[in-house]
């Protein structure tokens, strides 16, 4: 199943102590399971996970703020090691648009542009839509990159 629209609630809730967040998690984390499972999967199964995984998504969002305050997407950042914050494309561009959000002192574009440029698409003419330009290649380069921000940001904070 696809994370780009929900890895960063995920990971929210993942962190959240209020039980509607967990049980959002936990049937989120079903949904993707049954996804990966089998090559075909069982077309009513997944409808009823997907319905039930934006039942308690909605149950959770009715109980909290739709926006992550700078504290919490702060705190997603620094709990997630290297494979939750890049181990595919969709992960990453969420880790680098979390960085944006959190990120309110001018000065830093340099570097995030350095992280935007390694996740983009290529220009085609021929095509109009391709996958992120040779992103297993730079997987690495991208962690560090957004580690390496990401600490900036904290001594930063610290002083």
């Amino acid at each position: 199943a696809s994370e780009w629209y929900l890895f960063m609630p995920a990971r929210l809730a993942a962190g959240s102590d209020d039980e509607a967040g967990q049980d959002f998690q936990e049937e989120w984390q079903k949904l993707r399971r049954a996804m990966a499972a089998k090559i075909i999967p069982e077309n009513e199964e997944i409808a009823r996970l997907a319905r039930s995984t934006r039942e308690k998504l909605d149950k959770w969002f009715s109980q909290r703020p739709l926006v992550a305050d700078r504290q919490e997407m702060i705190a997603i950042m620094e709990s997630s090691d290297g494979e939750q914050l890049v181990g595919n494309w969709d992960r990453a561009v969420q880790a680098y648009l979390a960085l944006r959000v959190i990120t309110e002192e001018s000065g830093k574009e340099k570097a995030l542009k350095q992280i935007r440029d390694l996740l983009a698409f290529p220009v085609s003419t021929e095509r109009r839509f391709d996958s992120p330009k040779k992103f297993g290649s730079v997987v690495k380069q991208v962690l560090e990159e957004i580690l390496d921000f990401q600490k900036k940001l904290n001594e930063e904070r610290e002083n």
